[in-house]
């Protein structure tokens, strides 16, 4: 089945944003009396971007209704990640937990509250976000959208508008303190090769 053209641009969009957002930052070699693993050469940003952790089962692989950050990783949690020496958490998100197709913002209101709320506090103790749109879903048990995105043109134009209105909430926080990954690894099956 060969791709439709809409599907091709959105993937190469996808992954020229992710290049851009997400570059990772340059490790060096430790110099005598020098701590960091970060050339201090590197922007704010990079360095800030340099050691992470991966903060599920919160907004993906959660099990029921999604609850605020603190009921599943306290401010201390958050400190003590800091403490320990890293600098951002990927904040995985399982996009049915926050869309929703019946309203003109494609966004589940109350989820988008306690995310949004959870990024700042996540924020605030000093560590940056890496906001991952996970295209695994625990709900479906399998990919939740690239295959529709291949498949299905409108849901590709539905995806794009879901991303345009998920973009101008997470527009509110500094760049240098959260990264998007528009797609985590997309899945277009029978499309490896080319």
């Amino acid at each position: 089945m060969k791709p439709d053209k809409p599907v091709i641009w959105l993937f190469l969009l996808l992954i020229f944003l992710a290049l851009i957002l997400i570059a990772p930052a340059k490790a060096v070699e430790k110099r005598p009396g020098f701590t960091s693993s970060v050339d201090d050469t590197l922007s704010p940003r990079y360095a800030r971007f340099s050691r992470g952790i991966n903060l599920p089962f919160w907004f993906w692989l959660n099990k029921g209704k999604v609850k605020p950050l603190q009921q599943r990783f306290s401010r201390d949690d958050l400190l003590l990640i800091k403490k320990l020496g890293l600098t951002f958490v990927r904040l995985p998100v399982d996009m049915a937990n926050i869309y929703a197709p019946e309203r003109e913002d494609r966004l589940k209101p109350e989820e988008m509250r306690l995310l949004l709320e959870g990024i700042d506090l996540i924020i605030k103790s000093g560590l940056g976000v890496n906001f991952d749109l996970h295209s695994l879903s625990q709900k479906e048990g399998q990919s939740d959208y690239s295959k529709r995105l291949q498949e299905d043109p409108s849901f590709a134009q539905e995806f794009i508008y879901f991303w345009e209105k998920l973009a101008e909430r997470l527009s509110a926080f500094d760049p240098e303190w959260l990264v998007i990954e528009p797609m985590n690894e997309p899945v277009f099956l029978g499309e490896e090769n080319k």
